[in-house]
């Protein structure tokens, strides 16, 4: 048999370990993107249930839940849409936490502070904005009605001035208030008929006092007179 040379062998042993190399090189290529695909596959895995169990938590209203999980989404994927939810799950925690607030407010009768609560309940907050909205027309009746009962009280002791200031408490929430309009406007007259009153009494008391004091001098002055001479009569007696 005829050997090979030594020089053919060693071409031979080089092509061989080229081919060997390039098929390593493809089976790394292959591994990498197979690890690449794998790991995608697995991140839109955990990115979508992550998804799924906020949506649940959003249904069932636990919103601090909620926005873990769509922290946790955001580790497996970047995605601008879940940081929007992410902002408005924390507008929506804050609503119900305004609107349970604003009920127990007016379960204890502070209808400001309900009134003030109720406001602050989200437009996208949907399962409880428009019931906000007719509790905040509920509890400013209620507290306007407090407040002009508390100013009738005050007018009757004629505080017309305390009266103005409740009322006006009225017209800074709502400047258009027909009937706080109609009792400022009232209790206005009032006030000014009182002062006009208390001057003219004032005008009287001072005549008064001025007229007792002339009369007093007056007084006084016959007193005198009357001692001067009742003394004169005296010394003429006694000469």
């Amino acid at each position: 048999m005829e050997e090979i040379p030594i020089e053919n062998k060693r071409i031979l042993i080089i092509k061989k370990y080229k081919w060997v190399g390039i098929i390593g090189i493809i089976l790394i290529i292959i591994s990498i993107i197979g690890i690449t695909k794998y790991q995608q596959y697995s991140n839109n895995k955990n990115y979508n249930l992550s998804i799924s169990e906020a949506q649940k938590n959003i249904k069932e209203e636990k919103f601090s839940e909620a926005i873990k999980d769509y922290q946790t989404a955001l580790t497996y994927k970047s995605d601008s849409s879940v940081n929007s939810k992410i902002k408005l799950c924390n507008e929506l925690q804050s609503s119900l936490k305004e609107f349970s607030n604003g009920t127990e407010l007016q379960n204890k009768k502070d209808y400001l502070g309900a009134y003030n609560a109720f406001k602050s309940v989200s437009p996208k907050d949907v399962k409880r904005f428009i019931i906000a909205k007719g509790k905040i027309n509920e509890c400013f009746n209620l507290y306007s009605s407090d407040v002009f009962l508390q100013a009738k009280d005050l007018a009757i002791k004629l505080d017309y001035q305390g009266a103005i200031d409740d009322v006006n408490l009225v017209l800074n929430i709502d400047a258009n208030d027909e009937k706080a309009k109609e009792l400022s406007a009232q209790y206005q007259a009032s006030l000014q008929k009182k002062i006009e009153d208390d001057k003219r009494a004032e005008v009287e008391k001072q005549k008064k006092e001025d007229e007792l004091a002339a009369k007093k001098k007056i007084d006084d002055a016959r007193g005198l007179l009357k001692g001067v001479s009742l003394y004169t009569r005296s010394e003429e007696h006694t000469s």
